[in-house]
């Protein structure tokens, strides 16, 4: 009976770690997501905790320096004035 009950806690405590880590890494993989779809203007919340707040705040770093360059390349691509995206 002792077995089952350290078990059953165990499990939990496993569960509950694995939930705590997981969650904020899908959310920096969904806000990535929105970048990668165009969407520059996409901000992840930094967290106060450490380990997990590094990883954001270095993604939201590398994107707000990407942004710059990502439009001179949309820019030398398609001038304005130009037809981007018409087919003669």
């Amino acid at each position: 009976m002792l077995f089952l009950a350290v078990l059953a806690v165990s499990f939990l405590v496993s569960y509950y770690i694995a939930r705590r880590l997981s969650i904020p890494i899908q959310r920096l993989f969904i806000s990535m997501k929105k970048v990668e779809m165009g969407n520059l203007q996409e901000r992840s919340a930094v967290s106060r905790r450490p380990a997990q707040g590094d990883s954001r705040r270095n993604a939201a770093i590398k994107t707000k320096r990407a942004v710059p360059e990502l439009r001179g390349t949309v820019l030398c691509l398609f001038p304005e004035g130009s037809t981007a995206g018409t087919v003669s």
